[in-house]
């Protein structure tokens, strides 16, 4: 596929507006709802109702299940990510000009708003503490198995304690992407390649990558590039078998063209 690749991020931020609003928005989302002891019964009914009428899926969470729940997989990420981009912000720019698109995928939601970041941080601050405590101990347990790597010889017993260590954090770090890329046990992957026209049609990029969203594919997983033959975009998306199906159907079904490959 020809072209230059375009960066996912500034396409988005250009195709935001309100034409990309959609009447599926909330459609099989999860809408939480964290009721307390003075919430009325009558009250409650009156969200469920709103939520249905949005097509999305209630789920009632105690508050403080609910913290825990958003501070291990939004505000913890947020803040590893800000600590990686920090290192970044003070690496030379002939460093800088090595990375690649794993970093960029790191750092992504580290280009939030600063002020909006520190009242959400400071509001959930007791359920970050518990998780950032777990990250600083495995952290502590990395950087001493890398320090006896260094000054461990080759077959040493140090060295190869250490070499398990960091074989477990790998392990782990991959049980926890599959955990989220292929809930339930996931199959072999599939690229599915869509060619997108962009005239005349507002919003087009990112009702497309909200689509991908819904369907578990992540950013990650999207390339967008710009074919030089065309004024067309066109985006590879790497799924699960599941996932890219259900892709396919729903852009079928919306009149978008799906070209499918085979599984990989």
């Amino acid at each position: 596929m020809a072209g230059d690749a375009v960066d996912l991020g500034r396409v988005r931020r250009q195709h935001l507006q309100p034409a990309a609003a959609r009447a599926d928005l909330f459609e099989d989302r999860p809408w939480i709802l964290t009721p307390g002891p003075e919430t009325c019964p009558g009250a409650l009914n009156s969200v469920l109702a709103a939520v249905a009428l949005c097509g999305a899926v209630p789920v009632v969470m105690e508050p403080h299940a609910h913290d825990r729940a958003v501070a291990l997989v939004s505000h913890a990420p947020h803040l590893v990510a800000s600590l990686m981009a920090a290192r970044l912000g003070e690496a030379p720019g002939q460093e800088l000009r090595l990375a690649g698109r794993g970093v960029r995928d790191v750092i992504r939601v580290a280009g939030g708003d600063p002020g909006l970041w520190t009242d959400i941080v400071r509001s959930n601050a007791p359920a970050l503490v518990e998780i950032l405590r777990a990250l600083t101990k495995d952290l502590e347990a990395l950087t001493r198995a890398l320090h006896a790597l260094e000054v461990a010889g080759p077959g040493a017993e140090d060295a190869e304690d250490a070499l398990a260590v960091l074989r477990d954090l790998l392990a782990r770090g991959r049980e926890g992407w599959a955990a989220v890329y292929e809930p339930g046990g996931g199959g072999p992957v599939r690229e599915v390649t869509l060619t997108v026209p962009l005239a005349g049609r507002p919003g087009e990029v990112d009702r497309l990558l909200h689509a991908a969203e819904e369907s578990g594919i992540g950013a990650e997983g999207i390339r967008l590039s710009w074919s030089g033959a065309s004024t067309e975009l066109s985006a590879s998306l790497a799924a699960s078998p599941a996932a890219a199906e259900s892709m396919r159907r729903r852009l079928a079904a919306d009149g978008w063209r799906v070209s499918v490959a085979a599984a990989r």
